[in-house]
């Protein structure tokens, strides 16, 4: 007997009223995989939003661990800055140290420069400078300059009947600068009297060594003396 139209609908008013036929109707139409559709979804559904969720924390996590090394970063950075002020008070505590030491016994560390080695007094330095000064061969500028010298020792070269002065720069490590300092100052004052640049401290870099014996620098390396001709 062939199913007409007429039957359909009386099926689907059937299945209206009775919503049991319809889940069995829908057992008996179709297949495991598509009965079990809705809960799949539903499982997917929800395993999404897990994901999204722990995706959200990982992120957070992220954020927090940048933010974390952001801050380390900056204290590592101000630890470093504050470790190389300390090591630049330290070099300037130990270069005023052996400045007190040079000038305190300048007979004893200069003796191998100079014949009964002294320090040149304030006094007798602003008289040379205003020699030099008198004889237009010195300006403020370079007086000024002359001044700012570390030390300023005087005695007798051997074999010399007339006075040297050394100019000295004194630092704990002795560097480029302070070599470029003791020449520029000691051929200023040598316009004026015989005059030597010098440097003293406790070691001396490579370059700073190596432009000592180029401009004829002595060297008073934690208390000995140095040619510049020699390796300190």
């Amino acid at each position: 007997m062939a199913f007409s139209v007429q039957d359909f609908q009386d099926l689907v008013r059937l299945l209206e009223e009775r919503p049991d036929w319809r889940a069995e109707l829908r057992r008996l139409v179709l297949t495991e995989e598509l009965l079990g559709l809705p809960d799949l979804v539903r499982e997917l559904a929800e395993a999404q939003r897990r994901t999204e969720g722990e995706l959200g924390e990982l992120r957070a996590t992220v954020g927090e661990l940048a933010a974390a090394q952001r801050r380390t970063e900056g204290a590592l950075g101000e630890l470093a800055a504050a470790q190389r002020e300390i090591a630049g008070h330290v070099g300037e505590m130990r270069g005023d140290f052996l400045e007190r030491r040079y000038r305190d016994r300048a007979g004893a560390y200069f003796g191998r420069l100079l014949r009964r080695a002294r320090l040149v007094s304030a006094d007798e330095l602003d008289a040379l400078l205003d020699e030099g000064l008198a004889a237009a061969t010195l300006d403020d500028d370079a007086a000024h300059d002359v001044r700012l010298a570390d030390l300023i020792v005087r005695g007798r070269r051997p074999d010399e009947d007339r006075d040297t002065y050394l100019v000295v720069e004194v630092s704990a490590g002795v560097g480029l600068s302070d070599v470029e300092r003791a020449v520029r100052r000691a051929g200023l004052l040598g316009r004026v009297r015989p005059a030597l640049p010098t440097v003293a401290g406790d070691w001396v870099t490579p370059e700073a060594e190596a432009m000592a014996k180029s401009y004829g620098v002595w060297r008073v390396l934690d208390g000995r003396a140095v040619a510049p001709s020699a390796r300190g």
